[in-house]
């Protein structure tokens, strides 16, 4: 079931990840851990989620200031 779970969030924005992970923990600190441990050994590439104008407009907002999770 850890496996699945990362498999499935690892192409997650970092900010879900976190609050999965924070989830998890709460109900089981154990679990929360594995799941954080396994997401930790996956390395994605986010280069290829959105066009490129999300990503320019992401930076731009970034350069700016501002935060967004680039949906």
């Amino acid at each position: 079931m850890i496996h699945n779970l990362v498999d499935a969030l690892k192409i997650c924005a970092p900010v879900i990840q976190n609050n999965m992970i924070e989830h998890f923990t709460k109900a089981d600190p154990d679990y929360g851990r594995r799941v954080a441990e396994g997401l930790a050994q996956t390395k994605v590439d986010f280069a290829h989620l959105g066009s490129s104008d999300n990503r320019d407009g992401a930076e731009i907002a970034k350069q700016s200031g501002k935060q967004t999770d680039g949906y």
